[in-house]
């Protein structure tokens, strides 16, 4: 049985570290199936506007949007009248009631 969270505030988790229970589902052969499962559920992390750029910037400089269409996107998101305030396009603003 897990060990659960208790409270309701959110914690910071660093990146790295999200990557590497990312990594790990992967390896275990998971990633699909997690990422179905997530969808399913609707949970969603909170990533601050430094985390999206560094992302942006690391997909660029190592020229990784040039060889993948998500990364594309995410390179080339924000700024329009259109786009999320984050410049991400995988931002979802919150529902309202």
């Amino acid at each position: 049985m897990p060990t659960y969270m208790r409270g309701r505030s959110p914690i910071q988790v660093p990146l790295y570290k999200v990557m590497d229970v990312l990594k790990t589902i992967d390896d275990l052969g998971h990633a699909d199936e997690f990422q179905r499962a997530a969808k399913t559920a609707r949970v969603s992390v909170r990533i601050h506007p430094e985390t999206v750029n560094f992302i942006k910037d690391y997909l660029a400089n190592n020229n990784l949007h040039a060889q993948n269409a998500v990364a594309r996107e995410i390179v080339g998101s924000g700024g329009g009248p259109d786009s999320p305030p984050t410049g991400c396009p995988y931002h979802q603003p919150k529902p309202r009631s």
